[in-house]
């Protein structure tokens, strides 16, 4: 997730983390209701199968935009269909994207911080509305399974988006590659300018005969004149050391007749 923006499919995932299914029915995309009941839809509805949590409905909206954000919130009536059933009602997005002073009153905040879904504002105790049997129907309608033409087109919005995201990888790498060969394109061209002007010879229009061979055999010439160089620099030191041994008070008696 650092290196992209968080997606829908991200949120998603935090919020089987923030409902685990031991203690909640975590249902996505669920209508008000089935047929031609059916009006809208929240993101998703987290029901509590545990006394503990009072089997309260919990409705989350998610927002993955700042422009898809500010769409919702321009009608604030949409949700309602849903969000009248809702002991609470949450906008899980990434972090950041929404202030907390621009959520509806009855709304609350999770934000996604890493893989988790944090509240950063706690939604409000509301009092719900009597479930009726169409928001029932609908509800075990997602839990079955049964709109699997819906499953089946959040299944390919989530592959769509991890392939966009992937060719964005690609694409960024290819970027990259070329940006590496047209500098090393450039810094070529410009050594054989700069061959050209001191030589007279361009290599880009022809490579004159035996121009190889007379460069291997600088090379060779430049690697015998390192090493003579190297073995002036060791007779010279062993002539300073001899020089330096004569000249020692007295040597030349203990040498006696072995004295060069």
């Amino acid at each position: 997730m650092a290196d992209r923006p968080p997606t829908s499919a991200d949120i998603r995932s935090a919020l089987l983390l923030r409902y685990p299914a031991q203690s909640h029915a975590l249902l996505w995309e669920v209508a008000n209701g089935t047929g031609s009941n059916s009006r809208t839809f929240a993101d998703a509805v987290a029901f509590g199968l545990w006394p503990s949590h009072g089997h309260e409905i919990e409705g989350i909206e998610i927002k993955v935009s700042r422009g898809d954000w500010l769409r919702e919130k321009a009608k604030p009536d949409k949700s309602q269909p849903v969000f009248r059933y809702c002991r609470r009602w949450w906008l899980a997005c990434p972090k950041g994207m929404v202030a907390p002073d621009e959520l509806p009153p009855t709304w609350g905040l999770l934000e996604l911080t890493g893989a988790v879904l944090r509240v950063k504002v706690k939604a409000p105790a509301l009092e719900p509305e009597r479930v009726s049997l169409g928001f029932v129907a609908a509800m075990l309608r997602r839990h079955a399974g049964v709109d699997s033409e819906m499953s089946t087109n959040e299944v390919e919005r989530q592959v769509r988006e991890r392939v966009a995201a992937i060719k964005d990888q690609l694409e960024k790498r290819a970027q990259q590659q070329l940006a590496y060969r047209q500098r090393n394109a450039e810094e070529g061209i410009a050594l054989l300018d700069r061959v050209a002007a001191e030589t007279g010879v361009d290599f880009r229009t022809h490579m004159p005969d035996g121009l190889l061979a007379v460069v291997r055999l600088a090379m060779a010439i430049k690697g015998e004149r390192a090493w003579q160089s190297k073995v002036a620099t060791l007779r010279n030191t062993a002539r300073d050391l001899i020089e330096s041994i004569e000249a020692i008070p007295g040597i030349a008696d203990a040498l006696g007749d072995d004295q060069p």
